[in-house]
């Protein structure tokens, strides 16, 4: 039925979808609880549940290259550079939410506006390497 790459990259764009959902449902993190501790110790879970998906998806991008023993082109390197700017970005918005705990009155308020635009980033990056791609295929 399936080539063995053929499956595996099935289950890699599986993993991709699985993840822009967990970026969706991150992204209404705080706007879950009124008090910013609970939502930073939400956020933190998150976090990691987060960090650990973006290892599976690469993970099995990475499989599915050194089983078909691929050329390195340029676009496993947007891919590589995309993953580690995920990571990044996750890490650099969790950083940002801890700081408004500092300032009651405006904390949530704060860490909803961080959590939409970090996490609009990274799922404008997500899709966006999905569209591009689609339109290589």
């Amino acid at each position: 039925m399936f080539g063995e790459y053929d499956e595996m990259m099935v289950y890699h764009g599986a993993l991709v979808y699985v993840l822009l959902g967990l970026l969706v449902l991150g992204m209404l993190i705080p706007f879950l609880s009124r008090d910013c501790a609970k939502s930073i110790k939400r956020k933190r879970i998150y976090m990691f549940f987060t960090h650990g998906m973006i290892n599976i998806v690469a993970f099995s991008g990475l499989v599915g290259f050194v089983f078909v023993q691929m050329d390195f082109n340029m676009s496993m390197a947007i891919m590589i550079l995309f993953y580690i700017l995920l990571s990044a970005i996750e890490s650099i918005k969790y950083l940002a939410m801890l700081h408004t705990l500092g300032s009651k009155e405006n904390c949530r308020a704060n860490m909803r506006a961080i959590s939409i635009k970090y996490s609009l980033i990274n799922i404008t990056m997500v899709a966006g390497i999905l569209v591009y791609k689609v339109m290589e295929n």
